[in-house]
């Protein structure tokens, strides 16, 4: 039955793609997402919505003074309405047992009312929350201890009035007794698995193989990704672009952290997706996950693996450095004002007071985590700067990096393939109309794929500012066309000068 049901939704969601198949990933995913939550909603209570209607304020109103539970909608996550005992131990950001009690419009208050009231009576630990619409994920509770979590699915179980109100539980996730379970830590399961689903529809679309589509072939897709990423450690930067990691471009212990939560979570969709996965299964699988040695060790097999591709690890940047870069792009999409960031990062450096950062993305935590504020303070006292100075010194040195290796791995790629008769244009001509290309059409393609150069180019370096390292670099004044060839032309030479230089030295010694 459950089969049935992940096939039927997928041969739902490729007849959506073949009627829109100019939709872009965001646009898609978005769609994906949105069909799956629906799944099993009638039309009637697609259109209730428990913020507007009364309900939130009636369960905030009933729980209120309470011991042992808080119930309130926060300003700024007025999506939802929360419910918490953290009993001062409750991480966010950590792992959780995660209970999708998905409910009716019909029963959804009066059910809330029942399992809040079990937690506050027997006073258990839980960050919780209620959707504003009817959806199959409207009520999860996160919880920490195993024994507790099991008292609260029996609980359910055995209540007459919640099972009437239940809601065909994710078929993409594991279930016990009609109750979804999932471990996502601070990302989300069922984003990552409309993300899976995007990423085999896009395979579906650009083999032009529609009908081959079934949970079949979707098992053996996310199979085949899961061993190429996460067992073999092919592309592993390929993960932040399809899943759309916040913070987690570079090669720092902090990005990779991210990068094995999206691994853990389609390891566990896998796993669920087989018949014989129990709950035995499930709650050793969280314990695991719940081991923070063992998320540390992983993220060091990524980070090591991740080194091994030259472009994101120059000389001279650490974490540290990385760490930066990343709380600057977090903060610019938060404020959309960089010298606002500049200035939060600026005033945490010089007062070690987390307050000046915010929980968002998991930023304050992070940057407590990695002693981040003492680090780049000796960092700033050593090279006698402001966070200001140090971050565009560093990130300039990084652009420049990552565009010198582009550059010269496209040259020597066809300057290989010119000196061996295959091709009619050199090396060094190759490079500059790549430069060229990418500058005057944003069009990456000039640029071999050879050592992830041309994905690299795309990720981090626009066009403007390929223009400006080369232009700031040569010095020369750009007045047409011409000038800028002549500059382009300067540039490839340095590159390849200095790095045929250091291929001697390391030759050398």
């Amino acid at each position: 039955m459950r089969y049935n049901e992940m096939n039927k939704f997928l041969l739902m969601v490729r007849d959506y793609i073949q009627e829109n198949p100019f939709l872009n990933k965001q646009q898609r995913e978005k769609l994906i997402y949105r069909l799956m939550i629906n799944q099993g909603i009638s039309e009637e209570d697609k259109k209730r919505d428990f913020s507007d209607d009364g309900t939130f304020n009636r369960l905030i109103y009933y729980f209120q003074n309470r011991q042992n539970i808080n119930a309130f909608v926060s300003p700024r996550w007025k999506y939802f309405c929360q419910f918490l005992n953290e009993k001062g131990q409750f991480d966010k950001t950590a792992e959780a047992i995660k209970i999708y009690v998905p409910q009716d419009a019909k029963h959804l208050e009066l059910s809330a009312r029942l399992i809040f009231d079990f937690l506050d009576k027997n006073n258990y630990c839980h960050c919780s929350k209620i959707a504003r619409k009817v959806r199959f994920d409207d009520i999860v509770i996160r919880m920490k201890d195993k024994n507790e979590a099991l008292q609260l699915m029996n609980f359910i179980k055995n209540n007459k009035y919640i099972q009437e109100g239940l809601i065909k539980p994710n078929p993409f996730a594991f279930s016990q007794d009609n109750i979804a379970m999932a471990c996502d830590r601070n990302m989300s399961y069922n984003s990552t698995v409309s993300s899976l689903i995007n990423l085999y529809m896009n395979y579906i679309q650009e083999n032009n193989a529609y009908d081959r589509v079934s949970i079949e072939d979707y098992i053996n897709f996310v199979n085949i990704y899961f061993r190429f990423h996460f067992v073999n450690y092919n592309d592993l930067s390929d993960t932040i672009t399809d899943f759309s990691i916040e913070g987690a471009d570079y090669n720092d212990l902090s990005s990779n952290e991210k990068i094995v939560n999206i691994r853990d979570i389609i390891e566990l969709h896998l796993k669920s997706m087989d018949p014989s996965y129990s709950k035995e299964d499930y709650f050793a699988n969280y314990e695991e996950r719940l081991d923070v040695r063992n998320i540390v060790h992983k993220a060091n097999k990524i980070k090591e693996e991740r080194s091994k591709d030259k472009l994101i690890n120059p000389e001279g940047i650490d974490d540290t450095d990385f760490l930066l870069f990343n709380s600057i792009n977090l903060l610019m999409n938060k404020y959309q004002d960089f010298d606002y960031a500049i200035k939060v990062i600026q005033k945490y450096v010089d007062t070690g007071m987390q307050e000046y950062v915010t929980r968002d993305f998991n930023l304050r935590k992070t940057l407590s985590e990695k002693e981040f504020d003492r680090k780049l303070r000796d960092k700033l006292r050593f090279e006698v700067c402001t966070v200001k100075d140090y971050y565009f010194q560093k990130l300039n040195a990084f652009n420049e990096h990552v565009l010198n290796n582009a550059i010269y791995d496209t040259y020597r790629k066809y300057q290989e393939q010119y000196e061996n008769h295959n091709i009619n244009v050199d090396g060094f001509s190759w490079a500059r109309e790549a430069i060229l290309k990418y500058i005057k059409t944003n069009d990456a393609s000039g640029f071999t794929r050879n050592n992830n150069v041309r994905r690299n180019i795309i990720n981090f370096i626009n066009p403007k500012i390929v223009y400006d390292t080369i232009t700031n670099t040569t010095g020369q004044r750009i007045t047409n066309e011409d000038d800028l060839i002549i500059s382009i032309n300067e540039y490839i030479k340095n590159v390849i000068m200095n790095r045929y230089s250091l291929s001697q030295k390391k030759k050398a010694s």
